[in-house]
């Protein structure tokens, strides 16, 4: 953006290849949650530049996530300009419908640009549990030995694999999809 359309300090000390405001965390992450619950979690923008600068955070267009600012008791929800090192906070809460993952963006508009921030929710995943090691044991030469070995899906999703072994072992289903338990 250019930045003499919003303010009358035109002159930054932070780089243009960096934003005037710097988001913690970077990423907003959700894990671990059951549906239909509300979770929250807490966005800053820190002001890195020399003087006092605005910052605005476009609402999000999904049903899942929604952004408000967090009130200061002495500031006003009117003003969006803030001060030099000085931060604003925002608060994310995200109401799954299911352990789907979901994901979203914050637009945040200053004066001088547009940046994203990530809005990550990993849902439930699937978890394999098998042997770490096979013994087989003593094996006479030239013969194939078998050995059957289980794999359980201790998650909470359908998980599909492949399993490949280098020669002169083989595997065989290669490939398979386990559900749940």
């Amino acid at each position: 953006l250019n930045i003499s359309d919003y303010s009358l300090q035109t002159r930054s000390a932070v780089p243009i290849a960096r934003p005037l405001f710097q988001p913690f965390p970077p990423t907003i992450t959700f894990e671990g949650y059951e549906s239909l619950e509300t979770y929250t979690a807490t966005l800053s923008l820190r002001n890195i530049d020399t003087v006092a600068r605005r910052v605005k955070v476009l609402p999000l267009q999904t049903s899942f996530f929604s952004i408000k600012r967090v009130q200061n008791a002495r500031k006003s929800d009117s003003t969006s300009k803030v001060a030099a090192g000085m931060e604003v906070k925002y608060q994310i809460t995200f109401t799954p419908e299911t352990k789907d993952d979901y994901t979203s963006d914050i637009v945040v508009v200053t004066e001088r640009e547009k940046f994203l921030v990530q809005i990550r929710a990993i849902g439930a995943q699937a978890e394999l549990d098998f042997p770490s090691y096979f013994n087989f044991d003593s094996c006479p030469v030239g013969c194939t030995t078998q050995k059957t070995f289980l794999i359980h899906n201790v998650g909470e999703k359908t998980a599909a694999f492949s399993i490949e072994a280098r020669a002169p072992f083989g595997v065989s289903p290669k490939e398979a999809t386990l559900d749940c338990g």
